[in-house]
């Protein structure tokens, strides 16, 4: 299941296996055009916590790998999003400015 970001910098964290702590962990990110990131660090929070401060710079899937001591451990899949885009959607379902077109069975939205 891919986790819920937005567009420019975020905060992703990774877990150690069993929770090892002192480890290098690294990883590549690939945008949603495929283009393979540079090799990023993470910063260790606390008991095998890692994290890093990404930036997505466009909305898209992006997926990731991380590495523990340059050995491969986990895949990473990121849904970037436009939040702007989500928060006018909510906002239109939630204030009932939409009817059910049944010849079509399309929702239609009024402004």
């Amino acid at each position: 299941m891919a986790e819920l970001y937005t567009i420019g910098v975020n905060r992703v964290f990774y877990k150690a296996e069993n929770f090892a702590a002192g480890k290098t962990v690294t990883a590549y990110f690939w945008s949603p055009t495929l283009v393979k990131s540079a090799l990023q660090t993470l910063t260790e929070l606390e008991e095998g916590l890692y994290y890093i401060d990404y930036n997505f710079a466009v909305a898209g899937v992006y997926g990731g790998k991380f590495y523990e001591n340059g050995v491969g451990k986990a895949p990473g899949v990121f849904r970037v999003c436009g939040i702007e885009t989500d928060i006018t959607f909510l906002k239109d379902i939630e204030g009932g400015r939409w009817v059910i077109d049944k010849d079509v069975n399309q929702m239609i939205f009024y402004k």
